[in-house]
């Protein structure tokens, strides 16, 4: 399956984004890159909403690794908390229906 790379602009929770990576397959199909398509929904969260019509990022300007970081030890953390490892591990060594006893 071939793919083309291209940059396009789109709007992502009422913000403008300029120069987004997408991938286009052999049908025709839009394809975004998941880290782009995060890393652009954190930026549009972090903007006031009042201003966000506004405003006008160029992607190709991003940090993208700087905001994956954030996020990766944003879920790291968030999964920390709701996971319970005692039962996570019980439902590993003695299967699924021990840990729901």
């Amino acid at each position: 399956m071939e793919r083309k790379k291209m940059m396009i602009n789109t709007v992502i929770d009422d913000v403008k984004f300029n120069n987004l990576p997408v991938y286009i397959d052999s049908e025709g199909k839009i394809l975004y890159p998941l880290n782009s398509w995060a890393v652009a929904e954190l930026l549009a969260s972090k903007i006031d909403q009042d201003v966000k019509p506004y405003v006008t990022v160029d992607f190709s300007t991003v940090d993208v690794q700087r905001f994956l970081d954030e996020l990766n030890r944003d879920s790291e953390c968030q999964g920390m908390i709701d996971e319970d490892v005692e039962e996570k591990l019980i439902a590993y060594v003695f299967g699924d229906k021990a840990a729901e006893l």
